[in-house]
């Protein structure tokens, strides 16, 4: 007979980053960043020829986005002549949503 190990949702959510940004990479033919983002000169998740992009994602009913995170990715993504992009992921809808800025 086996166990079945329930792991809490937040402990799969936090385990399910790597895979996410995997995941972006491989849809957007990008790379991702060392750290994920941790360090200077690889700032933000996934860099592609285009694009910087941040991944969000949870297992919950809504997600925050800061203004501060917004501004950042935008100034990283200046820095190294790219357009920022966000990908919002609800881990219970089939669905990703992608966040840009409005075209002036």
């Amino acid at each position: 007979m086996h166990n079945k190990i329930n792991i809490p949702r937040w402990l799969a959510q936090s385990c399910n980053w790597e895979s996410q940004e995997e995941d972006t990479a491989k849809k957007y033919k990008g790379k991702r960043q060392i750290g994920s983002g941790a360090f200077a000169g690889y700032k933000e998740d996934i860099k592609t020829d285009t694009y910087l992009i941040q991944t969000k994602f949870t297992s919950k009913k809504s997600i925050s986005i800061k203004l501060n995170d917004l501004r950042n990715l935008i100034k990283h993504a200046f820095q190294i002549n790219k357009k920022p992009m966000m990908r919002i992921t609800f881990l219970d809808y089939p669905i990703s949503f992608i966040l840009i800025p409005e075209e002036e």
